[in-house]
């Protein structure tokens, strides 16, 4: 990582832990993002056009992690998250793998009052994927790796919590976090 995107991490946390009310740390899993549905819909179509035997779905699942921090009057809820995505893809004439990291800043607004266990709430964010390719050749034994870096984005129209201290949640979301994750939370 570079030395910009540390210190931008940082200040997130420290302007957070400044203003922060109360702190919430997640931890989820759930199906694959709009990019793996992307992926494994392309290796649907080129696998159809190949005349390859075995089609299969090649995405994982995005496991998610993230730190958030609520403002005082606990309507709004900012943070960090970050997210894998794995991929692989065996078949008679390649074999591919992928992994998609991605740090998130994100903000949720919570549209029912703070007191209250059960929680409903919207969001959205934009972050940075770091994405690993690896693409090999079977007949040739030619291998092709690529690294790249791209600006992504993550709306989350509708989620459900229920809890004050821990409890569990569960939101749809479009873009690089699962269209449906199912999680925990212990907030302090």
């Amino acid at each position: 990582m570079s030395k910009h995107t540390i210190f931008s991490i940082l200040l997130i946390l420290g302007l957070g832990f400044s203003n922060a009310q109360k702190t919430e740390i997640s931890i989820s899993y759930g199906t694959p993002s709009l990019y793996g549905v992307a992926y494994d819909f392309v290796n649907v179509v080129f696998n159809q056009v190949d005349q390859n035997e075995e089609v299969k779905a090649s995405a994982k699942g995005v496991l998610d992690a993230a730190v958030s921090f609520y403002s005082p009057n606990r309507k709004w809820q900012y943070g960090l998250g970050l997210m894998n995505e794995f991929f692989d893809d065996d078949n008679t004439s390649y074999s591919t793998d992928a992994n998609f990291f991605t740090l998130l800043p994100n903000v949720n607004y919570l549209w029912r009052k703070p007191e209250r266990k059960f929680q409903v709430y919207s969001g959205a964010g934009v972050g940075l994927t770091f994405m690993k390719l690896n693409y090999v050749e079977k007949n040739s034994n030619q291998k092709v790796n690529d690294n790249k870096t791209t600006v992504t984005l993550n709306v989350t129209p509708f989620g459900l919590k229920y809890g004050h201290d821990y409890g569990l949640f569960f939101d749809s979301s479009v873009g690089i976090r699962s269209f449906a994750r199912l999680g925990f939370f212990y907030r302090f």
